[in-house]
């Protein structure tokens, strides 16, 4: 810890409250253009009783400025500074030390809680006696604004029962109409968290948020919904499949899924079906990534990879498009 984090940290940890309500995390890399809504949006929730850890990940630009400008001396406000990079996984799970509440709110930096979103989630989650509770998504364009509309459907996020694994597979998988499931961001009781070891892999860079509700469904965890959207989401336009970078991101979801596999074999039969399934689906979107990129030498170590059965289906699929728009 440098000198600066020292000072921070005191200062949190003297502020008069040795047991906030909710810890916010958030994770902030070049972020100085956007963070300040994001930190204003948590510090102006109807629940004051909260701690706001903010983790600068190496930044280059005036991240750290921004937060303690923003901040104005809220001693609610922790920010804590590394030195280099060292990733979204790295950076929550060094808050998640820090961090001193009851439950954890995750919060990108480009994204905003509505003003009383941890006061209900709170109350319900506590009420209902669970480890995890997701709202839905509100979607807003990152560049205009504007909003998009929820991002899954009411019969999703209404369900009387626990999330299972197998919802979660079903509901984060490449074809659906709605965004992956595994974007969502629960309040989770800390002490589930602890009392389970469960952190984020910080060998991981995409799919962290979904490999760790896995992993709290594995734990039997008990999981909950709610369909009112009190989380607004950014959306960003930006293409990423001409860089070639949606066939990296599907490489190590496909990467992702195998941790899951391994943690998760023999628990259920359906499960390890779904899981299969999901392992198919993305080392074929990954090989066709890296053909469309180019990448020949990525899409040839992804070959041995490929199930055959589900190459032939898509390959059939493709092959009818085209007769069809013959």
């Amino acid at each position: 810890m440098n000198g600066s984090d020292a000072s921070a940290t005191h200062a949190h940890r003297t502020s008069g409250f040795d047991r906030p309500r909710v810890s916010v995390v958030i994770a902030a890399k070049n972020a100085e253009s956007f963070i300040a809504d994001a930190l204003r949006s948590a510090l102006a929730q109807t629940m004051r009783d909260v701690e706001v850890i903010v983790v600068d990940d190496g930044s280059t630009d005036d991240t750290s400025s921004v937060v303690e400008a923003c901040s104005n001396g809220d001693p609610r406000v922790l920010l804590l500074r590394n030195s280099h990079s060292q990733g979204v996984s790295s950076a929550r799970n060094r808050a998640l030390a820090h961090a001193r509440g009851d439950w954890i709110a995750v919060l990108d930096a480009d994204d905003e809680f509505l003003p009383d979103r941890l006061e209900r989630m709170v109350v319900e989650a506590t009420g209902r006696e669970l480890d995890m509770l997701a709202d839905n998504l509100c979607l807003r364009d990152f560049a205009s604004k504007a909003s998009l509309g929820r991002a899954y459907p009411a019969e999703w996020m209404t369900r009387p029962d626990l999330l299972t694994l197998a919802d979660l597979l079903e509901r984060d998988r490449l074809g659906l109409q709605h965004k992956m499931f595994g974007c969502i961001k629960p309040i989770m009781r800390r002490s589930f968290l602890v009392d389970n070891n469960i952190t984020y892999r910080d060998d991981v860079w995409c799919a962290e948020d979904f490999l760790l509700y896995a992993q709290t469904i594995l734990k039997n965890a008990r999981f909950g919904v709610m369909n009112e959207p009190l989380y607004v989401y950014a959306e960003r336009s930006d293409s990423v499949s001409a860089s070639g970078i949606a066939a990296y991101r599907a490489a190590e979801v496909a990467r992702v899924n195998r941790l899951l596999a391994h943690m998760a074999h023999g628990r259920s039969v359906s499960d390890d079906r779904l899981l299969t399934q999901r392992q198919a689906q993305y080392d074929y979107f990954a090989f066709a990534q890296f053909l469309k990129a180019k990448r020949f030498y990525n899409a040839a170590l992804t070959l041995p990879r490929l199930s055959i059965n589900h190459l032939a289906r898509s390959v059939l699929a493709a092959a009818t498009r085209r007769l069809k728009r013959v």
